[in-house]
């Protein structure tokens, strides 16, 4: 089973952490409202009771708010944080005894990941798998067309870590042209988590963010 204390050991405070498990749940809507159960969850550990409510791409998280949703084999896990300490969320999390086919590593990997893949252990394509996902959901916070797996290479930058070099479409502005994605082995799952800090969101963004914030 997946636990807050395991989250903790790659997303630290100020950013919100939850965890709702039922092994029973495992039709979409069930894990739909897991999803909605951790997300009030983590609300409530910033201070904000409430749900997220129902938006045209999927659930609105509150004013000043950003938050990541993931959920898989009847347990989901929520990141949340107020806009100022952090500008955008993502997080993905997948069973480590799931088996990409050589097809799917080719789909999703650019020229130069399959080359450090080659030499890498065996959960490497799963952790990148969960990378790309967790990344995604974090870049859908500035932009409103969907990212394909080419659109970022990842490359080692350390135990549990990966920095990913966006291609130019795919960078919503300048100061984010590359993210890095805490990765971990938690029992039997792999999780991977991007944190977008508030201080590259451009000024002139930050304060629009601010005064949108403010009005509600």
């Amino acid at each position: 089973m997946l636990t807050v204390e395991d989250l903790r050991q790659i997303v630290m405070p100020p950013v919100a952490v939850a965890v709702e498990s039922d092994p029973r749940k495992r039709t979409p809507s069930e894990q739909t409202q897991l999803g909605r159960d951790a997300a009030r969850a983590a609300l409530a550990s910033l201070g904000i009771a409430g749900d997220l409510a129902a938006g045209p791409q999927g659930p609105m998280w509150p004013g000043g708010i950003v938050g990541s949703i993931a959920h898989t084999d009847g347990t989901a896990v929520v990141i949340a944080a107020r806009i100022n300490d952090r500008a955008a969320l993502g997080i993905d999390f997948e069973r480590g005894d799931r088996v990409l086919s050589e097809r799917v590593i080719e789909r999703i990997t650019t020229e130069k990941e399959r080359v450090w893949l080659r030499t890498a252990g065996g959960d490497m394509p799963l952790v990148l798998f969960c990378a790309k996902e967790a990344t995604y959901k974090a870049l859908s916070r500035f932009e409103q067309h969907p990212a394909s797996f080419a659109d970022v290479s990842f490359e080692p930058a350390g135990p549990g870590l990966l920095v990913g070099t966006l291609v130019p479409s795919a960078t919503p502005f300048d100061s984010l042209s590359e993210v890095t994605v805490k990765t971990l082995l938690a029992g039997e799952y792999v999780v991977a988590v991007v944190e977008v800090e508030a201080s590259l969101l451009p000024s002139s963004r930050a304060g629009r963010e601010r005064a949108a914030r403010d009005s509600r």
